[in-house]
């Protein structure tokens, strides 16, 4: 990790895990691709690996494949939305290299796992020292992810470890629409319940997932989610032009949490968490 962050330092590094994205960038010369000058390679940091339980959280490292996510028992026990979104993600290919912390960073307006992270309400682990490793909240890290080492000038040398997701949350992940071969999803929603709380993320209607405030508040109230959805989409610029253009209506996002809470709510509540360790 003392030499990745050390290369980071140099102008022009990049981070490089699953390289899903950036390899592609670089292929096809987009305009991200003309700042780059060296790849960094962070694949042997072993402080980034591994899935857990500890102190009633689930830890997922950010090399975590989309692939090891799909089948491993402790995310399907503790993190059902990150299961369900590490599943449909993209093609078998792709899942088998894209990792949590590539995704989380991805500038895209529905990477699958990041919006699941979301609706979890998941703290983000990042180094930016050797003995420097801070806690952000993954609404922060999402909001400006260029800042946390995807791809911007302005970040400081920082590399995302892993992710931290507290236990006894039921939740799930859907998406409208099918998704094709490479091509990713348009529109995705996310739903995590803990206690009487809600909270409802969607991909796809901004440039980055967001929180559904008012709609979430109305599942607290057992108010209007239909209504609350509308405020939603009209709080920010655009929102309604992309759901249009998607071939989508507000309608059918309101169908998906419904949805969403029936799976949600179906399945059975997450258990006491147990210390251990699972590669």
């Amino acid at each position: 990790m003392e030499e990745a962050l050390a290369a980071l330092e140099r102008p022009g590094a990049r981070l490089y895990a699953g390289g899903t994205d950036l390899l592609i960038d670089l292929h096809h010369d987009s305009p991200f691709a003309g700042s780059v000058r060296e790849l960094v390679d962070i694949k042997g940091i072993a402080e980034a690996r591994g899935i857990r339980t500890a102190s009633g959280a689930l830890h997922v490292g950010s090399l975590t494949t989309a692939a090891e996510l799909e089948g491993h028992e402790l995310v399907a026990r503790h993190a059902r939305a990150l299961q369900d979104a590490a599943s449909r993600t993209s093609a078998p290919m792709l899942r088998a290299r894209g990792t949590v912390g590539g995704n989380l960073l991805a500038r895209h307006p529905a990477p699958d796992m990041a919006t699941a992270l979301l609706a979890l309400e998941a703290t983000v682990r990042v180094a930016v020292a050797p003995q420097d490793v801070r806690d952000v909240p993954v609404e922060t890290v999402m909001a400006d992810p260029g800042v946390y080492g995807g791809g911007d000038d302005r970040a400081r040398p920082s590399i995302v470890l892993g992710v931290e997701i507290e236990t006894g949350a039921r939740s799930a992940f859907m998406k409208l629409g099918t998704r094709r071969a490479f091509s990713r999803a348009r529109l995705a929603g996310a739903l995590s319940i803990r206690g009487s709380v809600h909270r409802v993320v969607f991909g796809g209607l901004w440039d980055r997932p967001r929180v559904a405030r008012q709609m979430s508040a109305a599942l607290d109230a057992d108010g209007d989610p239909v209504a609350a959805l509308g405020r939603d989409l009209d709080a920010t610029d655009g929102a309604r032009e992309r759901l249009r253009s998607s071939g989508r209506s507000a309608r059918q996002l309101a169908d998906l949490v419904d949805a969403l809470l029936l799976q949600a709510v179906d399945r059975a509540a997450p258990g006491a968490v147990e210390g251990g360790d699972a590669r």
